[in-house]
């Protein structure tokens, strides 16, 4: 072999390993395998773990919401969906008192908790959105609020969105809002919807909400 080739041949360096995909659906797992050093002296590459895990439950609300916790302003509903046959309408509903310490309109609640395991490569939040029409004076909101321990257990707006920014009439994702802050103990969701108090323009609907943790290399949001 002529002398240019040797000298070039010596300094290939060929691959060493191939991330590995492993499982599928709601969780799944990358590592890199069989690495080793390509000279000596080097420091061998670690393994790379890159899983990420579903943590809500029933985020489509195929099961009727059960695992939610719903007050009279939210309902599951089959009037239309993102995904699957189902979502959850929300909608401002009257609450017949007529204490001046209770308001007499609240907003459309869900709510959940879930556990954040640490350390987590990140978390995040997405859901499915179809807004009812906008106008000057029937503007639909969604509020996502979070409640932790880090936060002494008080629920804080993390997330604020209505029809007045988001296209209404066709569904629109929102989010990622990320969760990371929240790692590491139990997190309280809520979700509210607040429309009209006139009910001349409907729900509000949700859908595909999920809240996942790790490097999601693959966004699968949005594919049903």
């Amino acid at each position: 072999m002529h002398r240019f080739f040797r000298h070039l041949a010596a300094r290939v360096i060929l691959p060493l390993g191939a991330l590995a995909v492993l499982g599928a659906g709601s969780a799944a797992s990358v590592s890199a395998q069989g690495l080793s050093c390509p000279r000596l002296g080097c420091t061998p590459p670690q393994p790379i773990n890159l899983s990420f895990q579903q943590l809500i439950t029933d985020g489509g609300f195929e099961n009727a919401g059960t695992a939610w916790g719903l007050n009279t302003g939210a309902s599951a509903s089959s009037t239309r969906a993102h995904c699957g046959a189902s979502s959850l309408a929300l909608h401002t509903y009257d609450t017949g008192s007529t204490n001046y310490f209770w308001p007499k309109w609240w907003a459309g609640e869900a709510t959940q908790t879930v556990n954040i395991p640490q350390p987590s490569n990140g978390v995040s939040l997405d859901m499915w959105v179809f807004f009812p029409p906008y106008s000057f004076d029937h503007e639909s909101s969604v509020y996502v609020l979070a409640a932790a321990r880090s936060n002494g257990y008080v629920y804080t707006v993390i997330g604020q969105y209505s029809n007045a920014t988001v296209t209404p009439g066709i569904w629109r994702r929102l989010g990622p809002i990320d969760l990371s802050a929240y790692q590491g103990g139990p997190l309280s969701l809520m979700i509210e919807g607040v429309t009209p108090t006139d009910g001349s323009s409907g729900p509000i609907y949700l859908d595909d909400v999920s809240v996942r943790t790790g490097l999601q290399l693959v966004n699968s949001i949005g594919s049903c």
